[in-house]
């Protein structure tokens, strides 16, 4: 449909090719900013930008299964076949709409600290007083929500190191102590400054099909496991 999709690829361009889905904001960039270089040897890291982060033109109003579709473009054009996804936080809903519309692809999915759906039953047990308010906004009311999300990209973009900061109010304990690791704060910053270069439409399309709507799909219907 002529929209670019962006993608940076880390690690042994040989080796067994995983995609990883970056959270919400998130570009391509932060799994080559990691202090360290966590990853296992022969791993082809795969890692795009989704629709409306980083240099990835937006897909305004796009479905988790959109993102599905996007994925298997991707996959064709490197001729990549079988590979492994793994979504962080933001980027875990669409590494389950991956999982329930490509298992003919996919060697194995994971996903890390990924939110359930917003009408799942108990969903808000536990949850932060600010998340919940988030995800409530977002289902009942997604014009304001919306608003609220420009507005909330807009602040970032002015002052990544300031929303950082502000990241702490509503993080337990050993989060925060990462993130006044120095490393962790320059990742983030650089990570949040690309996601947010062209504005702030894919935190708007990632808030609406993440919390905003019914997913589209049955998690329990899912034909492959899922690592959590």
């Amino acid at each position: 449909d002529t929209r670019r999709l962006a993608y940076a690829e880390y690690g042994d361009p040989s080796g067994v090719p995983v995609f990883l889905f970056h959270g919400l904001p998130g570009s391509r960039l932060v799994w080559g900013l990691l202090p360290d270089n966590p990853f296992p040897p022969s791993l082809r890291i795969v890692a795009p930008d989704r629709p409306g982060y980083g240099r990835s033109d937006p897909n305004p109003r796009r479905s988790l299964l959109d993102w599905a579709n996007d994925v298997t473009q991707l996959a064709d054009a490197l001729a990549i076949n079988t590979f492994t996804i793994v979504g962080v936080s933001g980027g875990g809903p669409g590494a389950l709409a991956c999982a329930w519309k490509l298992p003919e692809r996919l060697a194995s999915v994971g996903i890390v600290a990924c939110p359930a759906p917003t009408d799942a039953p108990d969903v808000f047990d536990g949850m932060s007083k600010t998340n919940r308010f988030f995800m409530k906004l977002a289902w009942l009311l997604p014009r304001l929500s919306t608003l609220n999300v420009r507005f909330l990209a807009s602040m970032i973009r002015r002052s990544p190191a300031r929303y950082i900061d502000a990241m702490k109010y509503k993080v337990h304990d050993v989060d925060k102590a990462i993130l006044a690791r120095p490393e962790i704060k320059e990742l983030l910053d650089k990570d949040f400054t690309e996601a947010l270069r062209s504005g702030s439409q894919g935190m708007v399309d990632d808030m609406n099909a993440n919390h905003g709507r019914p997913w589209g799909f049955p998690l329990d219907k899912i034909p492959v496991k899922v690592h959590c």
